[in-house]
């Protein structure tokens, strides 16, 4: 019985709408940069890179989240990972111990270098 069914099928991905909830919401909770950056690279993987799928929404969309810190570096960054960096990457984060005063510290593999994780 979910409260919500919102289907559209003009829109370009699941992001584009989860985007259009957020900025309508009349309370307006920030939104953190990571997840900005988040639903730009679902919206820009799910589009081809806004070649398809796309209307003038899905650039509403996209405009709401850069004016909200997403970062297109991090989203070409994420997108140019290959899988097996993805999986070393998840798994160093799944290692996280939360320290005091919001300190993170993530143990990998005593011979294996990692570069920044995120």
């Amino acid at each position: 019985n979910p409260l919500l069914v919102y289907m559209e099928p003009y829109a370009s991905s699941t992001r584009e709408l989860v985007t259009e909830f957020l900025e309508y919401q009349p309370k307006r909770a920030k939104i953190e940069v990571i997840e900005a950056t988040a639903l730009l690279a679902g919206i820009i993987v799910d589009t081809k890179s806004f070649s398809l799928r796309t209307g003038s929404r899905t650039f509403d969309a996209a405009s709401y989240l850069r004016a909200h810190g997403a970062d297109t570096i991090l989203v070409q960054k994420f997108l140019k990972e290959s899988i097996d960096t993805y999986k070393k990457r998840s798994k160093l984060i799944e290692s996280v111990v939360f320290y005091r005063d919001g300190i993170a510290i993530a143990k990998g593999s005593e011979l294996e270098v990692n570069d920044q994780v995120i």
